[in-house]
């Protein structure tokens, strides 16, 4: 997180651990099938550490930023994985096992 962020965190716990099915294509007519597995961890910043905004600038010297937004508001943005926005609003105590299958959603 500090290389993405430039905010140093702490691991607070696992929260889901998701397996996502999707089709890959290279941008010709070959496709494969690829299984991630990813894992997700609740963190918060180290003591002392200023969220209220970022920039930086990529390793392709790309500029980027962090922004914080309200749970409440992350509807209105594109952001993934899409489960993120409900699993934030009820916030489990037990980490949590997803799968999803987007190669049912592409058409």
């Amino acid at each position: 997180m500090l290389e993405e962020t430039g905010i140093c965190y702490e691991v607070d716990r696992l929260a889901v651990i998701h397996e996502n099915f999707f089709t890959e294509s290279d941008g010709l007519l070959a496709q494969k099938v690829c299984h991630e597995v990813a894992f997700y961890f609740l963190m918060r910043p180290s003591e002392g550490e200023d969220l209220l905004f970022k920039t930086g600038v990529t390793s392709f010297g790309a500029q980027e930023w962090v922004r914080w937004v309200p749970i409440a508001d992350l509807g209105q943005y594109k952001h993934y994985p899409l489960f993120l926005k409900e699993y934030l609003e009820s916030m489990p105590r037990e980490v949590v096992h997803l799968l999803s299958d987007e190669r049912k959603q592409k058409k």
